[in-house]
């Protein structure tokens, strides 16, 4: 078994978080989460942060042959979507009937797509690199960003990520300027806006069309890149500084234990917000109250995964089957 890196796994902990307490504002204020502040600093990076993290450690993967990681891959991270989509839609239609609530149907081809983003990015970067047309795959999926899933905004970070593990034994005196990215963050986010995120600005830098080129997309496509990088790198920085400050406490030893159960994670506490958005419907509140409640219900839901997590991992079918893992 490899040997872990458990500053990672801490870093990963929190990312999950973060995408947990995310996904709970959006629970509690359906008509104007784009407008909270926490919301709208976690979204400029933490995407591309999971992405980052997930190209790291592709390294050794996309060195096996093409059946190998196909297969290793599916079973990874398709198969758990469907099966948890199933489990979800039963629960929802089985509340929406138990409690007479309508519940809006969802297809399966939507559902838990950072999943399938990051299989789809594993096969092409395998491709890519098979047939060395690197730059000219990040080229080409930038120009016709038609795969769903979000493909073309999160590749480049996932191409980032593998070549950052390439390269690190080489320019491993990199690693202390990190923290430089932190002003430039900084910067970023003072002009940052929501209507800049992937959902309310897709990338479109030419409409075919109408063969026209737009160039307010080519800006918002950079700007949304760059802030990505730069806020994950940040957040990276700093969530290391402070677990080598207290990683000797108990609950850093939990939390840590559980990063690298981040899909599970973000599999099972969809479906939490799924029914806490199904059965609650929250007055308007100030965003200081959304964003304490929100906080609370996350640390909430996480702790209810966890349970979950720790049943499932007893039996090896059902932690392959719902986590892919062996």
């Amino acid at each position: 078994m490899k040997q872990r890196i458990l500053s990672v796994d801490f870093v990963k902990f929190i990312s999950i978080f973060l995408v947990v307490w995310c996904h709970v504002i959006e629970g509690i204020d359906t008509d104007g989460f784009w407008q909270n502040s926490v919301h709208h600093v976690i979204y400029s990076f933490h995407m591309p942060l999971f992405m980052l993290l997930s190209g790291y450690f592709s390294y050794s993967s996309l060195n096996k042959n093409w059946k190998e990681i196909f297969v290793s891959k599916f079973c990874q991270l398709i198969l758990p979507t469907f099966l948890f989509y199933i489990i979800r839609e039963f629960i929802l239609y089985s509340l929406s009937f138990t409690l007479h609530i309508s519940h809006t149907y969802e297809p399966p081809f939507n559902a838990f797509w950072f999943l399938k983003c990051l299989f789809l990015c594993y096969i092409i970067l395998y491709l890519s690199l098979k047939f060395k047309i690197l730059l000219v795959s990040v080229i080409v999926l930038t120009l016709f960003p038609y795969i769903p899933w979000l493909v073309s905004f999160m590749y480049p970070y996932f191409v980032l990520g593998y070549l950052t593990h390439k390269i690190e034994s080489k320019y491993h005196f990199l690693k202390k300027y990190v923290w430089i990215s932190i002003p430039f963050f900084a910067f970023c986010l003072y002009f940052w806006d929501s209507e800049y995120t992937i959902y309310n600005t897709p990338i479109k830098i030419i409409d075919y069309r109408t063969g026209t080129f737009d160039i307010n997309n080519l800006y918002v496509t950079f700007y949304r890149f760059f802030i990505g990088l730069l806020g994950s790198l940040s957040v990276y920085f700093v969530i290391v500084k402070i677990y080598s400050s207290i990683k000797n406490l108990h609950i850093v030893h939990w939390m840590t234990s559980y990063g690298m159960y981040t899909m599970g994670i973000y599999l099972i506490h969809v479906i939490l917000v799924k029914v806490l958005k199904l059965i609650f419907n929250f007055s308007r509140m100030d965003e200081i109250y959304i964003d304490l409640i929100s906080l609370i219900l996350s640390i909430f839901f996480v702790f209810i995964v966890v349970k979950i997590l720790n049943i499932v991992n007893k039996n090896k079918v059902s932690r392959l089957l719902l986590l892919g893992k062996k």
